[in-house]
């Protein structure tokens, strides 16, 4: 089943290497951000994007589960802007006629990732952390409904969605 196949290497995560609590983070974060600078494809903008958003999940879930609660919101809100701004890239690239399928496939996978990553911190979190984890935790949801009419138009597999439910 090609979808549960998906769903499976959906959660698998990328190792997300040094974190922000890190004293060379703010070395690594300038890198990121020259990176981003001197990319102008757009398609390969948003590869790097969507790595640096599945990177950026991972160390918040890294940092959430050591305890630096504040730190791991603050990560995932970034997380999630990195994934936005892939999104918006990938539709930069397909106006240019771009095969982006491959990539709106990654997507969609990692949107219900981050949810899901999202969704655990908010259920172990105290009362204190969850008001400010409901202000990101929808947004992997919308971002995933927008792409799925997007893999409708070119034939691609749909990944099994929890929000159906």
């Amino acid at each position: 089943d090609v979808c549960h196949d998906q769903n499976k290497e959906a959660s698998k995560m990328v190792y997300p290497g040094m974190l922000p609590d890190h004293f060379l983070w703010p070395i690594k974060a300038l890198r990121d951000r020259a990176w981003l600078f001197f990319t102008t494809d757009p398609a390969k903008k948003s590869e790097l994007l969507l790595l640096f958003a599945d990177k950026r999940i991972g160390a918040a879930k890294a940092l959430f589960d050591g305890g630096k609660v504040g730190l791991a919101v603050e990560t995932a809100s970034k997380a999630e802007k990195y994934l936005e701004e892939s999104i918006s890239e990938e539709q930069k690239a397909r106006k240019k006629n771009m095969d982006t399928g491959p990539l709106l496939d990654r997507l969609a996978l990692s949107s219900l990732k981050h949810r899901e990553v999202l969704e655990e911190m908010y259920n172990k979190a105290g009362e204190d952390a969850r008001p400010k984890i409901v202000l990101i935790i929808d947004y992997p949801k919308r971002f995933f409904n927008e792409i799925r009419p997007m893999l409708i138009d070119l034939n691609r597999p749909l990944p099994e969605s929890p929000f159906d439910q």
